[in-house]
C-alpha cells in the first residue's frame, strides 16, 4: 500500500497557501501521481487516499463547525476518490469528532474501507 501525498489537501490547509478552490486538482493529482506508480510498477498495490487533520479546532474547542468540517472532508475525500484511490486513511487527528467529521464525510460519497 502507498499513500497518496495529500494530508493537507482540504480546503482549508489549502487555504493556508492561498489556494482554497484547487481542492479537486490537488487531490485528483495526488491520486493519479500514486496510480501511474502502482501501473508502472506491475505490482499489486493499493493505493490510500491520506486525510489528515483540518488545522483548526472544531467547537467546542475552536471555532469550526463540525458539519462544515465534515462538508470540508467530504470534497477532498470526493476528489480522492475520483482520482482512483483504492482505500481512505484517516491519520494524526487528536480529536475524535474531527476522525468521525471524516468518516461520515467519507460515507457520503464512497464505500471504500477506510483505516
Amino acid at each position: 500500500m502507498i499513500l497518496t501525498n495529500s494530508f493537507g489537501g482540504s480546503r482549508i490547509r489549502l487555504s493556508k497557501h492561498g489556494i482554497p478552490k484547487q481542492v479537486k486538482e490537488v487531490n485528483m493529482a495526488g491520486a493519479k501521481v500514486a496510480r501511474q506508480a502502482v501501473e508502472s510498477s506491475h505490482s499489486n498495490v493499493s493505493i490510500a487516499g491520506s486525510i489528515g487533520p483540518l488545522g483548526e479546532l472544531l467547537h467546542p474547542y475552536g471555532i469550526l463547525d463540525y458539519n462544515e468540517a465534515r462538508d470540508v472532508f467530504t470534497e477532498q475525500i470526493l476528489s480522492l476518490v475520483e482520482g482512483g484511490i483504492d482505500v481512505i486513511w484517516i491519520e494524526s487527528m487528536s480529536y475524535l469528532n474531527e476522525v468521525k467529521a471524516a468518516i461520515e464525510g467519507a460515507r457520503s460519497v464512497t464505500n471504500l474501507p477506510i483505516v
